[in-house]
Formats: structure tokens, C-alpha cells, sequence
């Protein structure tokens, strides 16, 4: 056999007789682009050939089938799709058509007569054997996209189908792929766990570096998925080249700098096989960023060893996942005692040896040693050293560890074994042993439906079903490659997955003497007090204070800030907010002194009414007309005494006194001085067009008219008052205080009372300024002017400082205060203080008006009406004494 090539790859398989055969469908080398076939998977692919071959011997062995046992014939698919379906062919045809011996296994000589590229000794007989003896179902394939291809064809024939490492969710479409069970959980339950983790450790910003098979393709996209979905960002993608020779590295180089262009991005999910895994850790050990990355590992190479070759220090902390399993009791003592002269029954252990101590069995393209027959591999090189067989094994980590994927293949072949006994059971009966007729051959539907059904205790003992759509549970495992010591790392259980993340009471270990897991976000963390304001990306912020200055705020989230209710301020913690114990507004410095001003004017003016009451009947208080000085003079009193009222803590019976008495003071004032201001205009605009008296001039009738004006102000208050009774309300200030306040103090709804005065007032101010050219002997309209312009100046500076400080309550209320002792002060000295003046230090010109003077205004008939004096300019000589006073009065 000169042409290495065409025996390559060989049509080794595992055949082992059976009453009922299994097919296999095995993953020993791996796939080559050039030879279908590469090098040999020195671990994965004899231990997977081992396992299956010693559950076969649990099964047979065993209790398990009553009577009647399982056979085996199981090839290598070299994880290549189209060689996967080639080899499942073999099955169908063997079902169909071919019934298969064993013949003597020592006869090594017929063997290759019969078929050369058979080396297992099984012919092809002249007489059928027991029809039982078929392909009942198959165990396989080894990796997702060549079960599917497998998948495709077994349906066609009604073979179920149990596979152990295929794990991409179109496999759970029972539609497409009715006939295919599995014992692992599909990709989605995977992504799911990885997703749950990163929330765990608030790792928001996380990049993905995966290979380019269409496993990690499918499964980064389930991933991708779910965190788009979630409040999670993808920094980068990059995926590993398809095809990278050893030695170049410049690949790998490029992923590791472009994962560091991302540099807050330190968690970085792998999901590829180990061969990539081990590259991608050489090329960060380049780059002396060892202690950066934060590696998050898949199932594909989650707990190997291999990749872990001199890249301890790089792979330090990473979080790896992988389905969760259990040793397999008795295999490591089952396999580690395999030797080449005894294991004849594995086409490929001759091989195994070889790669294992690098010695050869022949020089020559086939091995023919021991009874076997085995192409050598095209690749494979040859050493000088001859194997002998005995060749001493040592159990480490160098050339043996139980790899954990191998209960799901003994689990698979055990799923075959438990729904052919239930099976048994109903059609064959309990008491029945081997196979009856109903059972010959196995009929595929038939035994598809008790799969779908079956439950039983695994290789390692657990509980074992599949769910609606085939899958096996979704139960993972989580390990931390730790340094549990200086210079020694390992793999450490830290928890497991089953609907959520469990994590054991050992935490997780970043680095040895950096436990703590860095932070892995797009925005640094933000203070306690600091909002997060989300950029374009989601994952992406920067960080404000909550709030501004004037006013407290709290974090409803870590990107919600909203202002605390009035009377409360921020908590601590910056999460909610507190109420501020509330106040009153105690008087302190400008405050005292407004009460000091307020009261020296009550004393002023309870002293001008008692001068007032003294002299009431002299010519000057008798010419002012009492009556309305009177009602003024009260009006000027409530005024002071509201100035001193706002600082008395507040109370119901306060409030409500606050609320009548701010506008009644006013309107009082406004009511006598707008009657006074009106008859003066008529006296003086009537005189100029008729010699009649004008109406509503006498003292009378010019008390019933401010008692009219006034009681509209108390109709108007009440109905305020009843819409919106009295009340002590909170309010902030910007001091940070709280204080009790009356509501018609920060009540925009209670200024409504101020409008009617505000109007009097203007209508005063309109007559002032009409009668302001009337002689000087009636110039008390001439000091209601100055009163009411004055007012006004006050009250217009006081209502921008009003609404300016609507947050400071105490410069609000001193404002108003000062403002309304202010226009009684005016008031106090306008129109009372000259005539103060005169009656105390000027008693002599309280008389009556003399003659020259009452000439002047005869001559200045053009003004006053004669009807206003009563008498013509010429019989002014001879009016009396009271018809003088009579007529000062009526001005």
C-alpha cells in the first residue's frame, strides 16, 4: 500500500455483535480541509471510543435489558460534515440490506482478503442472522452542524437519533429534526447563565472574540441576542480566523489590540475550541497584558487543560462554563489499565499509543502488529523508537484526565438502553425474556416514542429525561481557573446554573493577591450624590450631580434624578428624601426692627386719634372732615398691626386674620381717601358748569359710601376665605429650613384678596392727579397726591422683590411687612402729621378762614361754584360765621 493518501481515512469502526445494533458516530481526529481526517485527538477522541465501549459492558453486563443484548457499530465522523453524512450512510444500508459476523479476530489475513479497508473482522455472510440484529438508533454526532446533517438523513428512515455534544438551538425544532433526542441542554440555557453572571457582577460593557464554525457562530448569536435585549453592551466582536497556521500569531495580535481599543471592556466571552483559546493567550502574554482581561469561557474548552500550557498567568480568573456532569465511577482505572495487546476491540488505541510515547509499531504505511491492522495517519510522523505495548502510562495531567463530556456520551447510549427495556416491557412482557416478535425488527417510530418518554439514572447516577423539544436539563456548571497558590493553578467549582446563577460559598478569585474583580463599564462609577446621563450607547455615560444647588434632589435609579417634595430634603444615602422639621419664622434683626417701626406707629396713631378726639370741634379737624380722617386713621392702624401680626407664629385664628386684615387694612384706607379725592373732583369740575350743589357731599353720605366700598371687600374676602378656609401650610426655603407659614402668604390663589384694594387705590391715584391744580387753601388733595404716589413707588418696588424671593421666606415676609408699615407710615404722615402740626404748634391758624383769604377765593369764582360756597362773591361780606365753616367743610 504505497498510496498513503488513498487509505486515508481509514473505515476503522467499533463493531461489537448485539441482538439490537447502535450506530455511533464518533469525534477521534480532527477535520483537515486537505485529508478529511487530521491529527488525532489524543484525549477527547479515544476517551469518547472508551466511554461508549465501557457503558456497553455496564449495559450488557448488567440488569439493565432482560435477555437480550446491545451491539455496536460506530465510526469516526472527524467533525466534518459531509464525512458525517458518508459514514451515517453506512447505517442505513446496514439496515436495509446488510447483516454482518464477526469472524475471528486473530485471522487478520482473511480479514484484509475480505475487505482491505476493513480492519475490525466483520464479513459479510451468506446466511441472514437473527433479523433483530439491526441498526436500531444512533448515538452521535459529535459536533452540531454534522448531527444535523445526520439528522436530515436518519428521519428519512425513522432511526432516532441521541446526541451528546450538539448543543445549537435548531436542534430543539422538533419539526425539522423529530427523530433527535439529546443529553445536553442547547446553547440558549448557556448564554442565559453567561448573561445571569455578568448582571451578577454588574459587568455592563463586555466584548466577544469567537471562532468562525457555525456552533460558536449560532451560539454568539442566541448571546448577542439576549444582551441587546438586556442592559448590556457589546464593546467588540472579533472573530478568529478560519484557517491560521502554527507560528503566525499576527492574527491573534490583532484581536488582542483591538479587544484593548475597548479598554474599558475587560470581560471578554470566548466561545471557540481550545486550539484558538490557547493562541489568543500566547498573544496577550506579548503584549504584557496578562492582568486586563477578564475571560469568560464556554463549553467548548471550559475546564481543558490544554490551552492552560504557559498561559497560567493570562488565564488567571477566567469564569468558565460548561453543562454539569460527574466522574465516571470506574473509568479511570478501566482506562488507564488499557494496554495495545489486550484492547483489540478499538481500531484507533494503536494510534493513541503511538502519539502517546512517540514510538512507532512499523515503518510501513500499515500496521500490522498484534493482530491489527491500522493505516497510518499521512501526517504522522514516524520515530526511530519501535512500541513494544509495554510501554509504561502514568496517570497526570500530562497524558490523562477524565475529560467530563464523557457522561453525556455514556448517557446517550444508556437513553437507548433504558427505552428499548421499556419497551421490552410492553411488548414482550416483564416475564418474557430476549426478544419476542413485536420486537424484530425494532421499528424506529415505535421506539422514538418511548425515547421522548423514557426516565432513568444516568452513568453517574442522575436523574435522567428529556423535555418536550429532546433536550437534556439545562444544568451548568461554573469553574474559576484560580492560583490557589503561588505557582499552582487549577480549575475551582464556585457554583452552578440551573434557572439562575447558585455560587458556593468560595467566591469567585480574580487574581491571587488581587482577588476583586475589576469593573467592566462604559461609564466610571458615579459618586453617591451623581446621576448617570446615558449617551449614544446605553452602556455609555457620564456622570452630573443630582440636582442643582437651589433645590434637593434624590437618585430614583442610578439614572433617575428627581426634586424632593417641598418640606423635605435629601437623605444620606442620596435614595429618597427626608421631611424637614418645620418652624416658624422667629423675628431676628431686619424683622425686629420692622416690629419696632410697626408699633412705634400704632402708638402714633392711637395718639393722633386721642389729638384728633380733643380738638374734633376746632375749624381745621371739623374743614378735614372728621368722619373719613376717622375711617382712615383705622385703616392705618391695620396696617401696622398686620405688620407686626406676620411674625406671630402661625395658627388658624392667625391665618385668618392675616387673610381679612392684609386687605381690609388697605381697602379701608383706599375706600375713605377715593371718597375723599372723588368729591373734591366733582366740587371743583361741577363749579366750572353749573351753579348746582353736587350730590353725595354731605358727611353722611360719604360714611355710607365708604362703608358700601368696604363691604365689597368683605363680600370678596368671604367667598375667598370659604373656597379656601385658613390653614397652616410647610414651606422650604432655600436655607434649607422648613418653615410655618399662613397659606395666603405662598398661596397665589389667596393674592386675589389684594386685587380689590390694588384697584382703589389706582382710581385714588387717577383723582389725586385730577384735582392737583385746586387752589392752595384746599390743598389736602395736594397731600392725598403725594400719599398715593408714594404707595405706589412702595408697592411697585415691592412686587418684583415678592417674586424674587418666592425661596427665601424670611427676606419675603420682612419685605412685605416693611412695605405695608411703610404705606401707613406715608399715609400717617401725608395727611395727618400737618394737621398735627398746626392744631398743636400752630393753634392760631386753626380758625376760621378770614376775609382776605375768603376774598381770594371769591375772586377765583372760576373754580368753586357758587352753589359749592352757597353764596355769590358779592354777598360774601355778609355770610355768617358757621355758613364759613359750613363751606371749608365742604371741601
Amino acid at each position: 500500500m504505497s498510496d498513503i493518501t488513498s487509505k486515508w481515512p481509514s473505515n476503522h469502526a467499533v463493531r461489537i455483535d448485539g441482538d439490537i445494533i447502535i450506530g455511533g458516530l464518533l469525534r477521534v481526529h480532527q477535520s483537515s480541509d486537505k485529508h478529511v481526517c487530521g491529527q488525532l485527538l489524543q484525549q477527547l477522541g479515544i476517551q469518547s471510543v472508551e466511554a461508549m465501549l465501557y457503558t456497553l459492558d455496564k449495559i450488557n453486563n448488567g440488569s439493565i435489558l432482560p435477555g437480550f443484548t446491545l451491539g455496536l457499530l460506530a465510526f469516526d465522523d472527524c467533525s466534518h460534515e459531509a464525512y458525517s453524512l458518508e459514514q451515517s450512510v453506512k447505517f442505513v444500508r446496514f439496515d436495509q440490506d446488510l447483516d454482518y459476523n464477526i469472524v475471528d479476530p486473530t485471522d487478520v489475513e482473511s480479514a484484509c482478503k475480505v475487505n482491505d479497508t476493513v480492519d475490525s473482522a466483520w464479513t459479510k455472510s451468506s446466511k441472514n442472522r437473527d433479523r433483530g440484529s439491526r441498526v436500531a438508533g444512533v448515538v452521535g454526532a459529535s459536533t452540531s452542524w454534522c448531527t444535523v446533517q445526520v439528522a436530515n438523513l436518519l428521519k428519512l428512515f425513522k432511526i432516532p437519533q441521541v446526541a451528546y455534544w450538539s448543543t445549537i438551538n435548531d436542534l430543539s425544532n422538533k419539526d425539522r429534526f423529530p427523530y433527535l433526542f439529546r443529553t445536553v441542554p442547547p446553547d440558549r440555557y448557556q448564554a442565559m447563565a453567561m448573561l445571569d453572571f455578568l448582571h451578577r457582577f454588574n459587568w455592563t460593557y463586555v466584548s466577544i472574540v469567537h471562532d468562525s464554525s457555525n456552533y460558536a457562530v449560532r451560539a454568539v448569536e442566541e448571546l448577542t441576542r439576549l444582551v441587546k435585549a438586556s442592559s448590556i453592551c457589546l464593546a467588540t466582536t472579533q472573530v478568529f480566523p478560519h484557517d491560521v497556521r502554527d507560528g503566525i500569531g499576527s492574527y491573534y495580535d490583532d484581536i488582542v489590540s483591538a479587544l484593548l481599543s475597548k479598554p474599558t471592556a475587560r470581560v471578554v466571552i470566548v466561545w471557540s475550541e481550545e486550539y484558538h483559546v490557547s493562541r489568543l493567550l500566547h498573544a496577550v502574554q506579548r503584549k504584557n497584558v496578562e492582568n486586563h482581561f477578564i475571560w469568560i469561557g464556554s463549553d467548548s474548552w471550559s475546564g481543558r487543560q490544554y490551552q492552560t500550557l504557559n498561559n497560567e498567568a493570562a488565564l488567571e480568573g477566567a469564569i468558565t462554563f460548561h453543562p454539569t456532569t460527574k466522574p465516571i465511577d470506574g473509568f479511570d482505572e478501566y482506562f488507564t489499565s488499557l494496554r495495545p495487546l489486550s484492547n483489540r476491540r478499538n481500531p484507533w488505541f494503536l494510534e493513541y499509543w503511538e502519539v502517546l510515547h512517540n514510538c512507532t509499531w512499523s515503518n510501513t504505511d500499515t500496521i500490522a502488529s498484534h493482530n491489527r491492522v491500522v493505516h497510518r495517519p499521512p501526517y504522522r510522523t514516524v520515530f526511530p523508537r519501535r512500541c513494544t505495548g509495554n510501554e509504561r502510562r502514568h496517570l497526570s495531567l500530562d497524558d490523562y484526565q477524565q475529560l467530563f463530556q464523557l457522561q453525556f456520551v455514556a448517557d446517550a447510549l444508556l437513553a437507548f438502553a433504558y427505552a428499548l427495556k421499556d419497551m421490552h416491557a410492553d411488548l414482550c412482557g416483564v416475564e418474557t425474556p430476549g426478544l419476542c416478535d413485536r420486537m424484530r425488527p425494532v421499528q424506529g417510530g415505535l421506539l422514538k416514542k418511548y425515547l421522548s418518554k423514557v426516565q432513568f439514572k444516568g452513568i453517574t447516577g442522575a436523574q435522567l429525561s428529556f423535555d418536550e423539544d429532546g433536550d437534556g436539563p439545562a444544568l451548568y456548571t461554573l469553574l474559576n481557573y484560580q492560583q490557589v497558590s503561588p505557582g499552582v493553578y487549577n480549575y475551582v467549582t464556585i457554583g452552578h446554573y440551573s434557572d439562575k446563577i447558585h455560587l458556593n460559598g468560595s467566591q469567585p478569585q480574580f487574581k491571587l493577591f488581587s482577588p476583586e474583580y475589576p469593573t467592566s463599564a462604559c461609564g466610571v462609577p458615579c459618586k453617591q450624590w451623581e446621576v448617570k446621563v446615558v449617551l449614544e450607547d446605553k452602556c455609555c455615560w457620564r456622570c452630573e450631580p443630582c440636582g442643582d444647588l437651589s433645590s434637593p434632589h434624590y437618585l430614583v435609579d442610578r439614572e433617575t434624578c428627581e426634586q424632593c417634595e417641598e418640606g423635605s430634603r435629601t437623605n444620606a444615602s442620596y435614595t429618597g428624601c427626608d421631611l424637614v422639621p418645620a418652624v416658624p419664622i422667629l423675628p431676628t434683626g431686619w424683622a425686629i426692627l420692622v416690629i419696632v417701626f410697626a408699633s412705634l406707629g400704632i402708638l402714633t396713631t392711637g395718639i393722633i386719634g386721642l389729638i384728633f378726639r380733643r380738638y374734633r370741634m376746632t375749624p381745621l379737624v371739623k374743614a378735614s372732615g372728621k368722619e373719613l380722617m376717622t375711617v382712615l386713621l383705622f385703616g392705618v392702624l391695620m396696617c401696622y398691626i398686620i405688620s407686626i401680626l406676620f411674625f406671630v407664629p402661625p395658627n388658624f385664628i392667625v391665618c385668618g386674620l392675616h387673610q381679612l386684615l392684609m386687605s381690609h387694612g388697605f381697602t379701608v384706607c383706599y375706600s375713605a381717601l377715593l371718597v375723599k379725592t372723588n368729591r373734591v373732583h366733582r366740587i371743583f369740575q361741577n363749579g366750572r358748569s353749573t351753579p348746582k350743589r353736587p350730590e353725595f357731599i354731605s358727611p353722611i353720605s360719604q360714611v355710607i359710601i365708604t362703608v358700601i366700598l368696604i363691604g365689597v371687600q368683605a363680600i370678596l374676602s368671604a367667598v375667598l376665605m370659604a373656597a379656601n378656609p385658613p390653614h397652616v401650610v410647610r414651606s422650604g426655603a432655600n436655607d434649607g429650613e422648613v418653615y410655618l407659614v399662613c397659606h395666603c402668604f405662598v398661596d397665589h390663589f389667596s393674592l386675589l384678596n389684594m386685587a380689590y384694594p390694588i384697584l382703589l387705590m389706582l382710581l385714588c391715584t387717577a383723582y389725586a392727579f385730577l384735582t392737583r391744580k385746586i387752589p392752595d387753601q384746599f390743598n389736602e388733595a395736594k397731600f392725598i397726591g403725594f400719599t398715593l404716589y408714594t404707595t405706589c413707588i412702595v408697592w411697585l418696588a415691592m412686587v418684583p422683590i415678592y417674586i424674587l424671593t418666592a425661596s427665601n421666606l424670611k427676606l419675603r415676609l420682612i419685605s412685605v411687612s416693611f412695605a405695608v408699615c411703610l404705606s401707613a407710615t406715608v399715609s400717617l404722615a401725608c395727611l395727618f402729621a400737618p394737621k398735627v402740626y398746626i392744631i398743636l404748634l400752630r393753634p392760631k391758624r386753626n380758625v376760621r378762614m378770614n376775609n382776605a383769604a375768603m376774598k381770594h377765593a371769591n375772586n377765583c369764582h372760576h373754580v368753586v361754584s357758587q352753589s359749592a360756597l352757597s353764596h355769590t362773591c358779592s354777598n360774601q361780606d355778609e355770610s355768617t360765621p358757621d355758613e364759613h365753616e359750613h363751606e371749608q367743610e365742604m371741601l
